[in-house]
């Protein structure tokens, strides 16, 4: 048995319209966090936070977690929230284990869950919100040499048709981007400027289909790992300016949820590079 299954302890705090919190330990490698939901509506999340060293590298709201196992085709859980470090949908043990959050026995590592205001029927019910769960650590390792990072960012989009997004940060891999719109209807990237990408949602729905994954309702998915290699495929931004340009058929901010792998030394330059440098 290579991981170990560890049952979270107690969180501080807690409640409607408040946070539940716990420093988490360090110094082995995380592959997963689970966390079971009692009298939690999964829309009631408002924000799940892995913080490493004061630094949010997993900020994100519960349905993106439930929409990233839609689209992994994970099965589907009831009262659940997965926080994936390890990418089970690659093809290989390196690439599954490449996003796994490698930590040091220096590290502060603190799991935040933000809980929205009880419902109605919550409060008719005298209900008592509560959250469990477990970690599936694996063994240390020598240094930490890339870090995942999943996070929400709204795009301004202030016409319809086609609209062009530059400040993208260089450096980190892209793997993933969950545009969190019903308006969006084609979706095009240029690297430098060189066209690396134009679909419509129709045909990138069907093109992810063809490697068993899923589209989401109302929301337009780039994910360039969707071949399952998530070293050879991921996006490498390094030093090359990164325009993402959706068409669009109303305008108004689109969240976008990105899946970035860093440098865990240097973000600004590739995660690539730093593999290829490391002793793992």
């Amino acid at each position: 048995m290579r991981n170990a299954l560890i049952q979270l302890d107690g969180f501080n705090g807690g409640g409607y319209k408040n946070t539940f919190k716990q420093m988490l330990d360090v110094g082995s490698t995380y592959e997963e966090i689970c966390l079971n939901l009692e009298n939690i509506n999964i829309d009631q999340v408002e924000r799940v936070e892995v913080i490493l060293n004061g630094d949010p590298i997993v900020s994100v709201d519960g349905q993106h977690l439930k929409d990233l196992d839609t689209h992994t085709k994970m099965p589907a859980e009831t009262g659940v929230l997965r926080i994936p470090f390890r990418d089970l949908s690659l093809q290989t043990d390196a690439g599954q284990s490449l996003s796994s959050l490698v930590t040091m026995g220096t590290d502060n590592l603190i799991l935040a869950v933000k809980i929205a205001p009880a419902t109605q029927a919550q409060i008719d019910a005298g209900a008592v919100p509560g959250i469990s769960g477990y970690s599936e650590l694996s063994a240390p390792r020598g240094e930490r040499v890339v870090v995942q990072r999943i996070y929400q960012e709204n795009i301004a989009i202030g016409a319809t048709g086609e609209n062009n997004y530059k400040t993208f940060m260089t450096g980190p891999g892209l793997r993933r981007m969950f545009f969190r719109s019903a308006d969006m209807e084609s979706l095009r990237i240029k690297i430098g400027r060189k066209e690396v990408f134009e679909l419509s949602k129709t045909d990138q729905n069907r093109k992810l289909e063809r490697y068993k994954l899923a589209g989401v309702t109302n929301q337009y998915i780039f994910a360039p790992i969707m071949t399952h290699w998530g070293i050879l495929d991921m996006l490498d931004t390094e030093g090359r300016k990164l325009e993402i340009m959706p068409t669009v058929t109303a305008p108004g901010d689109i969240p976008v949820v990105f899946h970035t792998l860093e440098n865990a030394k240097d973000p600004k330059t590739s995660p690539l590079r730093a593999l290829q440098t490391s002793k793992q």
